[in-house]
């Protein structure tokens, strides 16, 4: 218990960055060594590829006079957040397995990495996400596939068939199902890789856009957000799952269809302390994401820039877009302590 209280009183020794609406604080920084993340779209995630190495960092969202927090990953440029309800697997030592709408990460952290470290990395994903720890469950059968024994992915891949007997979390792998296509770079035994990857590159555009929205102001949490406040005096109100989904969604669908789509008040069943977009809110990010393609005088959405720039991090170009880590036009530093959490 000790050194869980220890770890914890950690989270907030980081730089805080202040903008108009809130604060980005980072709460853990990991730079002395890379860390992979995978997208694990192979078949029994056998010899996953790494989508994106590099620093692995963790930040907390805050907006000025609302009990609401947004905790977001980084690998690099890339970006993922936590969510009340979303799945993290501690699959092995320094290796989670996160569970996102349409696909799956791994992500492995550097073998430099301290054991505190990993511990505090432990901490905020017990206290920002659903937590599973599966790293000590070695008795796991790999029915008899020798792969299994020496391929790190593949043993999470049968620790997490045992666990969900061979339902949920698999079937979250494959909930992004298209037809087979024929794509050159794609492997034919799995059709719906291209698919995954993309996926997860909107996803990170798009929690670039919602941290971004909600520091400049331009969600107002009390007009563009359905929370449903923590009972806990203090607490803060976390996303849902369903909040990442249904931006994913109205991205996807754009103005012309947003209004069929089932956006607000889907969450926990039965639980307090969390947030999602609701429909006005979904309707004002698009009109922002239009609007910063027209003040470009370009016909391509912000997403799509986001997107374009991602791709060519992942193909050998620059480390992503300006502005990485969350930050808004107009926003002012204001130190908070030391970079590493120490």
């Amino acid at each position: 218990m000790a050194s869980s209280q220890e770890a914890m009183s950690k989270l907030r020794v980081g730089r805080t960055t202040e903008y108009r609406m809130g604060t980005d604080t980072r709460l853990l920084t990991i730079d002395h060594g890379p860390t992979e993340l995978f997208v694990l779209c192979t078949e029994r995630f056998e010899a996953a590829p790494a989508f994106r190495s590099g620093d692995f960092s963790m930040h907390m969202i805050r907006v000025k006079g609302n009990p609401m927090a947004m905790v977001i990953c980084m690998v690099g440029d890339h970006q993922w957040m936590l969510a009340k309800d979303s799945l993290v697997l501690h699959v092995e030592a320094r290796m989670f397995v996160f569970v996102l709408p349409g696909f799956l990460y791994g992500l492995t952290l550097p073998t430099t990495a301290s054991d505190h470290e990993s511990r505090i990395v432990e901490e905020i994903f017990k206290r920002f996400c659903a937590y599973r720890d599966l790293s000590a469950n070695e008795d796991c059968e790999s029915g008899g596939d020798s792969n299994s024994e020496t391929d790190p992915w593949a043993r999470a891949y049968s620790k997490m068939e045992k666990l969900t007997s061979r339902k949920t979390v698999i079937a979250a792998a494959n909930s992004a199902k298209t037809p087979p296509e024929t794509t050159a770079g794609v492997s034919s035994a799995d059709p719906n890789t291209r698919r995954k990857l993309q996926r997860a590159v909107r996803t990170s555009a798009v929690v670039k856009l919602l941290s971004r929205a909600l520091l400049a102001g331009a969600l107002d949490p009390t007009k563009h957000l359905h929370l449903v406040a923590a009972t806990a005096a203090g607490g803060a109100a976390l996303p849902t799952m369903w909040a990442l989904a249904d931006l994913l969604d109205a991205v996807e669908a754009g103005k012309q269809r947003i209004e069929a789509l089932p956006l607000g008040q889907r969450g926990p069943q039965g639980s307090s302390g969390w947030w999602t977009l609701n429909r006005e809110g979904a309707r004002r990010l698009l009109e922002v994401v239009w609007a910063c393609g027209a003040t470009r005088g370009v016909k391509r959405t912000r997403v799509e820039a986001v997107e374009e720039e991602e791709e060519e991090d992942s193909n050998g170009g620059s480390n992503g877009i300006t502005g990485s880590n969350g930050r808004c036009r107009g926003g002012k530093a204001k130190e908070g302590g030391s970079k590493m959490v120490a």
